[in-house]
């Protein structure tokens, strides 16, 4: 799916907002200051690859074989030179920093008695048709989800934590919690909220540190793990400023495997692209106030191809009850 794949769609508007709460990212692009992303070119044996990388006094730490990805560790004032002799390899496609992306959000503990974007998107009228289908699952790449939560419990499927490598997927943070009950809360359990996707399966993937940041290696690596493990859709509530192959290369691997991937555009209210929000082959979602005007921190541009409601949208939270939140967080997920 090109950008322009959902063109017929007039862009409303475009919503987020940041952890922080910050209007906008920092213009400075941030990333882990002792890693690289490095993608060797088809054909290029491990082997080889490996020794190229050691022999410029650099380690593997992770490999992602399905996208040919190695993300390397370096002492911090040696990356420059490793990179610079990478690029001219001509056994690599590209070389990159492994950047931070923050959560698109900003957490509001003011609660509300009923969920406006339900009934603003005609779900109710959705729901007549079909409630969604258990063989549809939609995958949460973000901070992880609160597994014993009365509204998600049955619907979740087993994830990974691609931030710590296990399958812990525990949220300590919030945000995923919050975003997955956005996309498929329990309905028609006589409490708490509804989730848009009433009967797909949720699949957890921890992609960020304990203070809500997550690197591109990481979201890389879930999108990856999302496509070759059964999930259809891949939400991601993240935005980053930089561009990325590495992003690139893991969203058109799963679309080459039949799965969409959304983001949230990102709450900077200006029309720089955010990542992954502005790929190829990746739903764009900007964020929509209740009078369906653009939400006033919500990016825009000709990159989102569509906005969902993102102002005060009442969902799950880790402490096992619900609470109300805004951002382009959760535009992403009504989408998804």
């Amino acid at each position: 799916m090109s950008k322009n794949v959902l063109s017929i769609i007039s862009v409303i508007g475009l919503f987020a907002f940041l952890l922080f709460g910050h209007t906008g990212y920092a213009t400075e692009k941030k990333y882990v200051e002792d890693e690289l992303l490095v993608q060797f070119k088809a054909g290029v044996p491990h082997f080889k690859a490996r020794t190229m990388v050691e022999k410029e006094g650099a380690q593997i730490a992770r490999h992602v074989p399905q996208i040919r990805l190695m993300r390397i560790k370096a002492p911090p004032k040696a990356l420059e030179a490793i990179k610079k002799v990478l690029e001219k390899n001509p056994n690599v496609a590209f070389v990159e920093p492994n950047y931070i992306a923050k959560p698109q959000y900003i957490p509001n503990d003011t609660y509300f008695s009923s969920q406006w974007h339900l009934s603003k998107i005609q779900a109710p009228e959705g729901w007549d048709i079909s409630k969604g289908s258990e063989n549809v699952i939609i995958a949460i790449a973000d901070t992880g989800v609160n597994t014993n939560h009365p509204d998600l419990a049955p619907k979740l499927v087993p994830g990974y934590n691609c931030y710590a490598e296990n399958t812990d997927v525990t949220d300590t943070h919030g945000h995923g919690t919050a975003v997955a009950g956005v996309a498929g809360a329990v309905c028609d359990n006589a409490q708490g909220v509804a989730g848009v996707a009433c009967k797909n399966l949720i699949m957890p993937l921890k992609i960020a540190n304990p203070n809500g940041y997550a690197t591109y290696g990481d979201m890389a690596q879930a999108i990856v793990y999302a496509a070759d493990n059964g999930a259809k859709i891949v939400n991601i509530s993240f935005a980053g400023t930089g561009f990325s192959y590495t992003l690139q290369s893991a969203i058109d691997y799963a679309w080459g495997r039949g799965v969409i991937v959304v983001a949230a555009a990102g709450n900077s209210n200006s029309s720089t692209p955010m990542y992954p929000a502005a790929l190829k082959n990746v739903i764009a979602v900007g964020g929509t106030a209740k009078d369906d005007t653009k939400a006033s921190f919500s990016s825009y541009g000709d990159w989102v191809d569509i906005s969902a409601p993102a102002v005060s949208i009442y969902t799950t939270s880790k402490s096992g009850g619900y609470g109300s939140s805004n951002g382009t967080s959760f535009a992403s997920p009504i989408v998804a």
